[in-house]
């Protein structure tokens, strides 16, 4: 693959596939005349007409789209977690109210799971789960990529990002009760997280702004929940993956943001999140339903010492 002249990037049949999997192009997502398309956001509105269910303990039940049999929701998706697990097959899990500070406990990611979602609902979100989990791959291989190849493409639907987070923002405010035992998420959220509704102007993914020297591969997942002054429950979710942090906003931001926000509106959705060491790049290209302005983010990688 190659950069053109206009920044255009031209895909060869036998350059690593741009999903982020070990095939070559040609083997796994062939493309016509060098070029692809951004991909579209995940149809995530569960099959049929609605059942007019409302189970209870599902958190989507006020959409009366439930079935009436619950399932186990990972707290980080099953897909990611798995890319977390050491030698003896458990993810360390650390900082929940429940444990003691500095407390670390080791779990296989089949015990990370709550009973918030029933099957249904949870189901119709897989797709979301999968680029999660395609997204972290590829930030713990950076490292690799960049050893390996001048440039490295991977190509993934913004919107299913900004919904996986939304899901696992749902999911640990319930856990933790965060909010106390009744907080159910806002019916947008939900028309949002299902696909009923784009989110509001100024919401939704906000990128690592901190351009320097970074270390992507450590094998580290966060959350932390953002609250905002006069906003009753949760504004937001901070995510890190590896060494890098993400802000999903569900609260338009102050157009008078401090310039050490995590909201500002120049890294808001971009089309490209661009990683380099030295020439080579790693280049990280969302497709946006909404129609956004073309802002490439870039950071420099270095290897740990």
């Amino acid at each position: 693959m190659r950069r053109l002249s206009d920044n255009r990037i031209e895909i060869e049949p036998y350059d690593p596939c741009y999903c982020g999997g070990d095939k070559r192009v040609k083997f796994c997502h062939p493309v016509r005349n060098g070029q692809i398309q951004r991909p579209s956001a995940s149809n995530c509105k569960p099959p049929g007409p609605p059942t007019g269910i409302a189970r209870a303990g599902c958190y989507a039940a006020q959409l009366n789209d439930c079935s009436d049999e619950m399932s186990g929701e990972h707290l980080f998706s099953e897909a990611v977690l798995n890319l977390l697990v050491g030698a003896d097959g458990k993810v360390v899990r650390a900082g929940y109210p429940w444990q003691e500070e500095g407390e670390f406990q080791s779990l296989t990611p089949a015990t990370c799971k709550a009973n918030v979602l029933c099957k249904r609902h949870n189901n119709a979100l897989s797709r979301l789960d999968s680029t999660a989990g395609t997204f972290l791959r590829a930030i713990l291989k950076t490292p690799e990529f960049l050893q390996n190849h001048d440039l490295r493409v991977l190509i993934l639907s913004g919107d299913d990002l900004e919904r996986w987070i939304l899901k696992t923002l749902c999911t640990h405010i319930l856990v933790t009760r965060k909010f106390g035992e009744n907080w159910k998420p806002p019916l947008d959220w939900l028309e949002i997280l299902w696909g009923m509704k784009p989110f509001p102007e100024g919401c939704g993914l906000y990128f690592n702004h901190e351009v320097g020297q970074s270390t992507p591969d450590t094998a580290k997942l966060a959350l932390h929940v953002l609250t905002c002054n006069g906003i009753v429950g949760a504004s937001g979710a901070i995510v890190e993956l590896a060494a890098h942090r993400f802000a999903l906003a569900m609260v338009p931001p102050n157009p008078q943001q401090t310039s050490d926000s995590a909201l500002v509106s120049k890294f808001y959705r971009p089309s490209d999140f661009v990683i380099t060491c030295g020439k080579r790049e790693v280049v990280y290209s969302f497709g946006w339903e909404a129609s956004v302005v073309p802002r490439r983010i870039g950071i420099s990688w270095a290897p740990n010492p």
